[in-house]
């Protein structure tokens, strides 16, 4: 079952521009950079994946660069010792909603 739900997210292209696999062709974590054009446009966009991880408990692992206009995302399931699971797919294909919402608001 949980196979045929990733199989429909990324079907949907849910996880578009998420990286899977790793040079020896693992899946240890799901990684994206999100690029945005205000400080403000990245901070509502946290605080969006913020308010979903928290409901969910299941936390992105994050850090900024260029004056917190990029943001960089690990995703891996600590009560799953740090591999990749189901809900690391639901919080990547939330967070590639939560990125375009944040396109058309700002």
């Amino acid at each position: 079952m949980t196979n045929n739900k990733i199989d429909m997210i990324m079907a949907r292209q849910g996880i578009e521009g998420w990286s899977e696999i790793n040079e020896t062709g693992n899946l240890d974590a799901l990684t994206k950079s999100f690029e945005f054009t205000s400080f403000e446009q990245a901070s509502a966009f946290v605080q969006q994946v913020s308010i979903f991880a928290e409901n969910i408990d299941h936390h992105p692992e994050w850090r900024t660069d260029g004056d917190g206009l990029i943001i960089h995302v690990k995703l891996t399931s600590h009560f799953a010792n740090n591999t990749v699971t189901l809900n690391d797919f639901e919080v990547a294909q939330y967070m590639n909603q939560a990125f375009s919402d944040t396109q058309t608001t700002f």
